[in-house]
């Protein structure tokens, strides 16, 4: 680039840079170039190789030629500045020193990518019993404007209030493939357990992921009433008891009872 420009981080590199020959005499050989991306304007060991290729040699009287660099990607990570660096060489260049055969563009600012992860619906479907199950779905939709490349990590709790805070229930986890910007939104369904303790509950979804700078999150737009689950009606008894055989003291006696749940 000619001018600083701002792009997002992992991008594909497609700038350009032009070669020229200032001499007086024409050239007869290949021209080799090879292109970097380097957090400084000299190329360095440190520096990453984008990409290479040649072009046919030059006349004194030609024009400044345009080569295009579109392979390669722009750093994974936000931050900055970086340059693009080119270097050429000819056999028949009179002047190969580094100054003459390197350029330098202007600074490029890495960007992170405009991946925004949302949970527009949350949705409970079965369950009302403290302590059991509880299903349910929720949308995840990538409201940004670049693709999502990282796995998307969601998890569900039961809330006392209708927004996550430390201290509420977990009641599933998962994770979901990466969303594009233009993909509708995806619809996730949950399983898991209510809290132990009867009350009024939210549903709240929350999703993260490594290409999105913050944690989002949804929740029911009611709550959902759970019970403390029936008490356990059982009721053992002894209906009858049946002597059958022994009657002499200190020996064998049998017999027989029934036991009943009543």
């Amino acid at each position: 680039p000619a001018g600083p420009i701002a792009v997002t981080a992992g991008a594909a590199i497609n700038e350009s840079f032009d070669i020229d020959n200032t001499g007086t005499y024409d050239g007869t050989q290949l021209i080799y170039w090879n292109a970097y991306v380097s957090n400084n304007t000299t190329i360095d060991v440190n520096d990453t190789l984008v990409a290479t290729g040649n072009t046919t040699a030059m006349t004194a009287a030609e024009a400044a030629k345009t080569i295009t660099v579109n392979t390669g990607n722009w750093p994974a990570s936000a931050g900055g500045p970086y340059y693009l660096l080119v270097e050429i060489a000819a056999t028949d260049d009179v002047d190969p020193s580094v100054a003459s055969n390197t350029g330098s563009s202007a600074q490029v600012t890495i960007n992170p990518p405009d991946v925004d992860y949302t949970v527009p619906t949350v949705t409970w479907s079965t369950g009302t019993t403290a302590g059991q199950t509880v299903t349910g779905n929720f949308d995840i939709d990538n409201v940004g404007i670049d693709d999502g490349t990282a796995l998307v990590y969601w998890s569900v709790y039961a809330s006392l209030n209708n927004f996550w805070d430390v201290g509420d229930a977990l009641v599933a986890t998962g994770n979901t493939t990466a969303m594009t910007a233009a993909e509708a939104a995806k619809n996730v369904n949950f399983s898991g357990s209510w809290p132990a303790t009867p009350g009024n509950y939210y549903l709240v979804a929350r999703v993260s992921a490594t290409d999105d700078a913050t944690v989002d999150e949804g929740a029911t737009a009611v709550t959902q009433t759970i019970t403390a689950p029936a008490p356990a009606d059982v009721d053992y008894t002894v209906p009858t008891v049946t002597w059958s055989t022994g009657t002499t003291a200190g020996q064998t006696v049998t017999g027989n009872f029934d036991i009943d749940n009543v």
